[in-house]
């Protein structure tokens, strides 16, 4: 009987594990989404995407919101992105996103597979998640 619990036990904390694994991906994949639109915004308004020809950590330090003059930190009056999302996982590898204002690439990792997309690195880009 003990046995029969334990192994119930263990398979509960094993669900519950990747239930939460699959909810910060699909925080992630939304992330990406809210950061996509906000790029593209910009985009339509300055014809060229925020400058950052080396990666920079979004959602720290002068990368908290997405204004009219690129990023800045957090308090921006009016902008495209008031509060830019940060990984759902503390102390996870941040979002990571770099431009050369014609194109740019926001670096991600997805603990499971989500659809299509594998476990692992990705980038967003003006084009999707590759």
């Amino acid at each position: 009987m003990i046995a029969v619990l334990g192994l119930l036990s263990t398979l509960a904390i094993i669900a519950i594990s990747n239930a939460r694994q699959k909810s910060r991906d699909a925080a992630r994949l939304e992330d990406m989404t809210e950061i996509k639109t906000a790029l593209q915004l910009y985009f339509f308004d300055t014809n060229k995407y925020p400058e950052a020809k080396e990666p920079v950590t979004l959602g720290d330090g002068n990368f908290d919101c997405l204004a009219a003059g690129g990023w800045a930190a957090l308090g921006c009056d009016t902008s495209y992105l008031a509060d830019v999302p940060e990984n759902p996982t503390p102390g996870g590898k941040p979002y990571r996103y770099s431009s050369d204002t014609a194109t740019y690439t926001v670096e991600f990792e997805l603990e499971t597979q989500v659809g299509d997309k594998a476990a692992g690195s990705h980038a967003l880009t003006q084009d999707g998640i590759k």
